[in-house]
């Protein structure tokens, strides 16, 4: 059984709180769905209603799963608003494209993982259980072109990949 406490160090752990934000509201609701489904984390949302920052912000949620391909601003602008809103969510990018410098953009933004939405029902929960953990996730479709990817987001920088 995997174990579904965020781990704030040696003497403090409670379940993980993730919310999901996606355009494309049907792959939102199907991917809480799945993480209520596997008991690996308590769920938050939907987000709807108010800006994302602000929205994060007030849910409380660890771990932001965030469809970057819906931004208009562009992936590396939305994680910065969500981070500065929102201190110490962990933010999981989403998107479709494999594409390097998305990927880098991302974590570089502050991103502490990136999955592929063709892989998001497979690699969603495991990057939940990874990011409790204070590890970063690349989707195995994509962490082969570069092992050492997450040591460039701003998490990793201090400490918490």
């Amino acid at each position: 059984m995997r174990n579904n406490a965020l781990d704030n160090g040696p003497s403090v752990r409670r379940t993980i709180r993730v919310a999901v934000w996606s355009p494309y509201k049907p792959l939102e609701q199907e991917l809480l769905e799945l993480i209520r489904s596997t008991g690996s984390a308590e769920t938050v949302g939907p987000l709807d209603g108010r800006p994302l920052p602000e929205a994060i912000r007030e849910s409380g949620a660890d771990v932001l799963v965030v469809d970057v391909d819906g931004s208009p601003s562009g992936a590396r602008e939305l994680i910065g608003q969500i981070l500065r809103s929102a201190q110490g969510v962990r933010i999981l990018a989403m998107s479709t494209h494999p594409d390097r410098r998305l990927v880098a953009g991302a974590l570089e933004a502050g991103a502490v993982g990136y999955v592929l939405k063709e892989c998001a029902f497979e690699d969603v929960p495991n990057a939940v259980h990874a990011m409790a953990r204070n590890q970063c996730y690349l989707s195995p479709a994509i962490d082969d072109w570069n092992e050492n990817c997450c040591k460039g987001s701003r998490s990793a920088e201090s400490g918490q990949s």
